[in-house]
């Protein structure tokens, strides 16, 4: 399953994806449903105003942020079969301390 939201143009504060592993299909309730990510696409999103984290996806495989220019924190971790970032416009990571991120399984 995938993430995709074409027309999301800005977050003003955090934005998380985060699973928990396994990642296998089942049923928490009747109304929530757990199913692998393999994909989180937002063509759109231009800026994240907070922290954008992105962890614990063992089946994600390609993050796509074509227009992201600016967000204040960004961390991607164990993310084990995580294959291609595509962030071509990223200018902006935080302020002073700059924090980007990369861990485990990226």
């Amino acid at each position: 399953e995938r993430i995709d939201f074409p027309a999301l143009r800005e977050v003003g504060g955090a934005l998380t994806v985060q699973g928990h592993e396994p990642w296998v299909p089942r049923v928490l309730s009747e109304s929530i449903h757990v199913i692998p990510l393999f994909s989180v696409s937002l063509p759109a999103l231009s800026r994240v105003g907070g922290r954008f984290w992105l962890n614990d996806n063992a089946n994600l495989t390609l993050i796509s942020l074509p227009a992201l220019t600016s967000v204040s924190e960004f961390y991607i971790e164990d993310n084990s079969q995580l294959e291609v970032v595509h962030v071509p416009l990223l200018k902006t990571v935080g302020s002073e301390s700059n924090r980007l991120k990369f861990g485990p399984g990226v």
